[in-house]
């Protein structure tokens, strides 16, 4: 559930604040447990640990099995953002696809543990030239197919980016297609369109047909 946090003084005055002013301003149930992760994280790059975190890039979220994963599932997230027990096994919000969705969360974490950052997933988007038509795709998908987009997007923005903006992805991994989180997973995609237009002021934005070939040439990420 959303925390309502009172305005800042720029909203007030009808003054859009810049990127991490939004961030800061929005707050989740969920993101409790992304921060975990995310300094969990910090700390196996300061440790080096090569090994561990070569394991969690690896991370399948169809095939519950990495022991990395597991450890740092037990050390990060309470036993409360595990899924419901009274939900059929597999289904949404069941204990097996909450942890699915943390794995696929820190899969994605794991593309670039150095550089993680929680806010400006819009503006990382407008700045990496991602196509007005790749952006209605990802805010439309639902299901496997949004977490399919999440993951390519991910990949793209781990590999072009100046940071990975995680908390937007993450929140939206885990509470997609949840009807107690309707209201807050459309937050989360209107705080992303409103960024990347913004911030695609200062991009040039590509033609239509452009766009359809980046669609093409990326289908197999």
């Amino acid at each position: 559930m959303i925390d309502a946090l009172g305005p800042t003084e720029a909203a007030r005055n009808n003054v859009d604040p810049p990127s991490r002013s939004r961030f800061e301003d929005r707050f989740y149930q969920v993101d409790g447990p992304l921060h975990a992760l995310r300094k969990e994280f910090n700390v196996l790059v300061k440790r080096e640990a090569r090994g561990e975190l070569a394991a969690l890039k690896r991370v399948d979220p169809d095939r519950l099995e990495n022991s990395a994963f597991f450890r740092l599932l037990t050390s990060c997230v309470p036993h409360q953002f595990l899924g419901r027990g009274c939900v059929q096994i597999s289904a949404p919000g069941s204990e097996v696809d909450m942890v699915r969705r943390f794995a696929a969360v820190a899969a994605i974490m794991a593309l670039r543990p150095d550089g993680l950052r929680p806010w400006g997933l819009g503006r990382a988007m407008a700045d990496t030239s991602v196509s007005d038509l790749r952006l209605s795709m990802f805010l439309a998908a639902r299901g496997a197919s949004f977490r399919d987009l999440a993951r390519r997007l991910a990949r793209r923005l781990a590999r072009d980016a100046e940071a990975l903006p995680y908390l937007d992805l993450g929140r939206l991994l885990l509470m997609e297609s949840l009807p107690e989180y309707v209201n807050e997973t459309d937050s989360v995609r209107i705080a992303i369109a409103r960024e990347f237009w913004r911030s695609a002021r200062r991009v040039p934005r590509r033609n239509e047909g452009e766009a359809t070939n980046e669609l093409s040439s990326h289908a197999g990420e």
